[in-house]
């Protein structure tokens, strides 16, 4: 009886160990690829006595997903690798062990002369019929090959002017090309030369809406800020045409785009507080998205929930790394990610 103890000690501490490897190396595959692999390494280690992807699986499992330091990592992955070199070993052996044995004699090598062999009969085929060839690819269709402007399309194709002011029409925007297309589908027999010229007229007013030409130059170099800075734009010329000038106006839009530009910057930055390292591996830790979000903001990161995704602080950072927007699909993704993250920002 006292005699199995050790015995029974040591296969205990066999069997804990290769669970923990287990378990390590699943969430270290896990976190390096996807779910996915990792059953399947836990198939091949079962079913095929392959352990390699375990052993590799295991230390990431425990330096990235645990957090252990690398020596850690190492010291659970090694006896992996007592079971991986011997069959690489005998691997590269195995090759000169059978040539030896192999290795035919003289009288062996006379006798397979001698002998009578089988020689397998040569079959003849049916010569292939007509291969049918394969249908062309149909080619990418445009807002003109819908069923909807089936008459625009035959206007456009047999009318002399048609192709030249398609060209024209397409240049614009697709709304645009789109109102177009109606218009001409309602009328197909209307002037082509007279219809463009009607859009192409809504669109000089559109960008010229004043009499003044001062005016609508202010306009168009408004809408080169934003869109705001232009709607600002048409609200304060309406109001105080008679005491402000145009350039007067987009100069003060200007000043207060320069500021609000300077206001998000400053609140977008990268704020690295005494302890936002422990932090930031807590949350990966835990695996949840909000709170990996959340600990990414507190350090400038800003979050959009809508698009998974997150974007570097526009301030703080090296030039290339500014402003980067990163997607992620899930948890795991976003742990890889954030942990890629933190490794760049301590090398800073």
């Amino acid at each position: 009886m006292e005699k199995d103890l050790p015995a029974g000690i040591a296969f205990i501490f066999i069997m804990t160990t290769g669970l923990v490897q287990i378990c390590l190396g699943f969430l270290g595959i896990e976190y390096l690829s996807h779910t996915i692999f990792a059953f399947l390494a836990v198939f091949l280690l079962f079913f095929a006595r392959i352990v390699l992807p375990l052993t590799i699986g295991t230390y990431f499992g425990a330096v990235e997903v645990m957090g252990w330091e690398w020596y850690v990592g190492v010291l659970l992955a090694a006896p992996g690798l007592f079971f991986i070199l011997p069959s690489m070993l005998m691997a590269t052996i195995e090759p000169f062990l059978t040539r030896s044995k192999s290795t035919p004699t003289g009288s062996q090598l006379y006798s397979d002369y001698s002998e009578t062999k089988s020689v397998s009969p040569i079959i003849e085929h049916e010569l292939l019929g007509d291969i049918e060839p394969k249908p062309p690819l149909k080619k990418t269709e445009t807002l003109l090959d819908s069923p909807r402007f089936e008459n625009s399309k035959t206007v456009l194709e047999y009318d002399p002017d048609g192709y030249a002011i398609w060209k024209e029409i397409e240049e614009l925007d697709s709304h645009v090309v789109e109102d177009f297309l109606i218009s001409l589908e309602n009328n197909p027999k209307q002037d082509l030369k007279t219809l463009r010229d009607q859009f192409f007229d809504k669109i000089e007013k559109a960008n010229n809406p004043y009499d003044n030409p001062e005016a609508n130059k202010a306009f168009r170099e408004a809408l080169e800020i934003s869109q705001s800075a232009q709607d600002e734009f048409v609200k304060v010329y309406d109001l105080m045409r008679d005491k402000l000038k145009p350039h007067e106006i987009l100069d003060k839009i200007k000043v207060k785009q320069v500021e609000k530009d300077e206001a998000e910057r400053s609140a977008f930055r990268l704020r690295l507080y005494q302890n936002w390292e422990n932090d930031l591996v807590l949350a990966e830790q835990s695996g949840k998205i909000d709170v990996i979000l959340r600990a990414l903001s507190q350090i400038g990161y800003k979050i959009d929930i809508s698009n998974n995704s997150i974007t570097r602080p526009e301030v703080g950072l090296p030039v290339p790394l500014k402003n980067k927007v990163l997607h992620f699909t899930n948890a795991h993704d976003l742990m890889r990610l954030v942990a890629s993250e933190r490794r760049l920002i301590i090398q800073l």
